[in-house]
């Protein structure tokens, strides 16, 4: 087996490779295997720094951990990769609306409202309850969340 690498020796893997260990991390997450998902997405990052969806996991990890900060660092991250990342708007947003901080989950979420609907399930799914907790939110409600 060849491993590909730069000019610093710095290995590189291509998009069939991150997909896989992507999967694999999201799968350890999924099942509570928290530490060992966050090595395998800051093992992407060191490699590839700007792809959102390891920094969007990392997120959901320390936001499950209780560590608002550190979730909310890794989905700005995720932001500054793809501003139009809806799931990482979403958790954003309600990480600081839980926080105390409903001016900024608001900020955060305005973007949304203009988004269009595709065919991505996932997207879309995001973007309808980034509209359902804007509204509930302007009349200063809780949406319980998911």
């Amino acid at each position: 087996m060849c491993i590909d690498s730069d000019r610093r020796g710095k290995m590189i893997l291509n998009d069939t490779e991150i997909w896989s260990l992507s999967k694999l991390g999201f799968v350890l997450y999924m099942r509570e295997h928290h530490e060992e998902a966050a090595a395998i997405f800051r093992g992407l990052l060191h490699l590839q720094p700007r792809l959102p969806y390891s920094w969007y996991v990392l997120g959901l990890i320390r936001r499950d951990q209780g560590d608002a900060g550190e979730a909310a660092q890794a989905l700005k991250h995720a932001l500054s990769c793809d501003a139009e990342f809806w799931a990482a708007r979403v958790v954003l947003a309600e990480l600081f609306y839980q926080n105390g901080r409903p001016g900024e989950a608001l900020t955060i979420l305005k973007p949304i409202l203009g988004a269009r609907r595709t065919q991505d399930a996932t997207r879309d799914a995001a973007i309808r309850r980034g509209r359902a907790l804007w509204k509930c939110w302007q009349r200063g409600g809780r949406l319980r969340a998911k």
